[in-house]
């Protein structure tokens, strides 16, 4: 579905940077066009994609062709020149299933066109895993998508576009499990009913505690490797849990939040690539933890009932090669 059709309304921002009624602003000069680098910003519909080089004056004539797609100040349902100017061209662009995704990307000024670069698409597999007591356990799915320009370039000044995974990347959730703790005078049965279900990607930086269900994060592709904060998912009620005492005739029960923060505050997990540009797999640990439960033991026995976190991903390898 091509969802970026939503924010077509903003071309009007191309129209007033870019050309001027009655003047013909072509570059008749011998200074080729040069595509350096490139940044995705990514939004609830499609993404911001950021072309940094030389690119001349903008012209009637000015447009970027994505993979097979023209893209210019014309909006379409493929995307949309924002802004243009000599050394920076800012246009909208498709979600990763959509025509404007990714591949070769080259820019038009006239009669010139630049150098090719890629924007490439990954689509990543990421478990986590929340182990606590007896069978308890807490799982998330991730399957996100992440788009860059991973070839070399030289050193030039960006924007450093804080971005996150694409708007279409998903969390599958998983909650159950029952433990049992002992203590002097007693013991606790708690059990969590088994339940799953799915959250959908919501654009970071907002405050979603309140919402029913949310899931965020945050990325920034530097040097070579995406750099991953902020990843979180939460869903409101979304089980029952019931507390039972030894020797107490029935359990209270009530309504239980799923709530995971997979990376703590203040801590940066980078997924690198290969010499083929390909996602590297990895593991990241956290830990070890208490228990999230009010389970009870001695004090001395406490420490044999920690659990460490684990996010586990797979290889992921480049859509375009």
């Amino acid at each position: 579905m091509q969802k970026f059709i939503l924010l077509l309304f903003t071309a009007s921002v191309f129209i007033t940077a870019c050309e001027k009624p009655g003047t013909e602003n072509t570059d008749s000069s011998s200074t080729p066009l040069v595509l350096d680098y490139m940044e995705v910003e990514e939004h609830l519909h499609g993404a911001d994609l950021y072309l940094y080089g030389n690119f001349g004056d903008s012209s009637p004539a000015s447009k970027v062709k994505i993979h097979n797609t023209i893209i210019d100040g014309n909006p379409t349902a493929d995307g949309v020149i924002f802004a243009w100017s000599p050394s920076q061209i800012k246009l909208g662009i498709g979600d990763p299933d959509d025509n404007t995704a990714g591949g070769n990307v080259t820019v038009f000024n006239g009669e010139k066109q630049s150098n090719k670069r890629v924007l490439n698409v990954w689509e990543i597999s990421m478990l986590y895993r929340e182990p606590d007591e007896g069978t308890i356990l807490k799982e998330v799915r991730f399957k996100a998508f992440l788009r860059a320009d991973a070839d070399k370039h030289k050193n030039i000044p960006t924007l450093s576009m804080p971005s996150s995974f694409s708007s279409i990347s998903e969390a599958y959730w998983t909650i159950g499990g029952q433990g049992h703790s002992s203590y002097p005078g007693g013991g606790m049965t708690i059990s969590l009913e088994n339940r799953n279900g799915i959250a959908f990607w919501s654009k970071p930086y907002r405050d979603e505690a309140n919402a029913e269900k949310s899931f965020q994060s945050e990325v920034v592709f530097k040097n070579g490797a995406f750099e991953l904060t902020g990843l979180r998912m939460h869903k409101k009620n979304a089980t029952k849990i019931s507390s039972l005492a030894d020797g107490s005739p029935q359990p209270y029960i009530t309504d239980y939040n799923f709530n995971v923060e997979v990376l703590p505050v203040n801590e940066m997990l980078k997924l690198g690539l290969d010499d083929k540009q390909a996602i590297k797999a990895g593991t990241f640990t956290s830990g070890p933890h208490g228990t999230q439960y009010d389970f009870s033991w001695d004090a001395s026995e406490a420490i044999n009932h920690m659990h460490n976190f684990t996010l586990q991903w797979s290889k992921a390898e480049p859509r375009f090669k």
